[in-house]
């Protein structure tokens, strides 16, 4: 708890999130509902619809809780003059994938990591969260593909 009072920037520094470290959100709220119950519709920008019951969604999210099969990572540290230092801890899938990215920006405030220095909320010591995300899901599409290939599709 931050107690009441605090300057902004001195309770930035003293939050933490005490989350355990085998904790699957997926699990803790998707095991509170019938797994065939629907949880929510996702309409993409080329118009289809995917329906997600709790039951997808908790199959989804144990992809990397460790339960479901090994939970590779690896983690990256930069040490940069440029930029923030920063760690980034990638996470696979049992198949070996890369399905999600841990990106922490070591002291950097609550701010847009890499945006313009003349915007409201931005960082632009970096790293350039922009740029960093566009590879993240660009990396994510060619892996499709090549996985729709494999199956010829």
């Amino acid at each position: 708890m931050i107690p009441h009072g605090l300057p902004y920037d001195e309770a930035m520094r003293q939050f933490r999130w005490n989350v355990p470290e085998r904790f699957n959100i997926g699990r803790a709220v998707c095991e509170r509902h019938e797994p065939n119950t629907l949880a929510m519709i996702v309409e993409n920008a080329d118009g289809s619809v995917r329906h997600w019951t709790f039951g997808q969604l908790l199959a989804a999210s144990s992809r990397l809780d460790g339960r479901s099969g090994p939970r590779m990572t690896a983690t990256t540290k930069a040490e940069d003059s440029s930029s923030r230092s920063h760690s980034r801890r990638t996470y696979r899938d049992v198949a070996g994938s890369v399905v999600a990215e841990q990106w922490i920006v070591h002291g950097g405030s609550h701010a847009w990591s890499g945006g313009s220095p003349v915007g409201s909320y931005t960082d632009a010591r970096g790293p350039d969260a922009s740029a960093e995300m566009l590879r993240f899901f660009v990396e994510q599409t060619d892996q499709s593909l090549r996985a729709e290939e494999a199956r010829g599709t």
